[in-house]
């Protein structure tokens, strides 16, 4: 019995390999599907055709008993939706550039600056033993 897993340990690693890849794949095509369909409109249609193009790609490669033929596949997704992560980036920096903005502004308006009360208050407290007073 030890013979036989020896002997079958390399053909193991390839399988786990490949089944590796395959669920690692189907992650990045449903996290790219899902930003694909939230932010979509923030890129330009060929960018769109180029993601979808390499999503189908990765989805035939599935099938492959290659690790290698799905990492590769997989690699060509990745770097087609950088561009859709770059505006994703770029989009919430401006937004936050934007807020803190406005969030200066407002502190300027109300005439010190002073971050309103948050509902914390400061106080000393002392730490009573029980045990001890008996």
């Amino acid at each position: 019995m030890v013979k036989d897993a020896e002997l079958h340990a390399e053909e193991d690693k390839k399988k786990e390999a490949v089944i590796r890849a395959r669920n690692e794949a189907d992650q990045m095509i449903y996290t790219t599907e899902k930003t694909l369909k939230e932010y979509g409109d923030k890129v330009s249609e060929e960018e769109r055709k180029l993601i979808n193009e390499k999503m189908e790609k990765l989805r035939g490669s599935l099938s492959s008993e290659s690790a290698e033929v799905i990492n590769q596949a997989k690699e060509e997704l990745m770097t087609a939706s950088h561009k859709l992560a770059e505006e994703i980036y770029r989009q919430a920096s401006a937004a936050q550039t934007a807020q803190g903005a406005g969030a200066g502004q407002a502190a300027g308006a109300d005439g010190g600056g002073a971050p309103k009360g948050d509902g914390a208050v400061d106080a000393d407290f002392e730490v009573v033993d029980d045990d001890k007073n008996k």
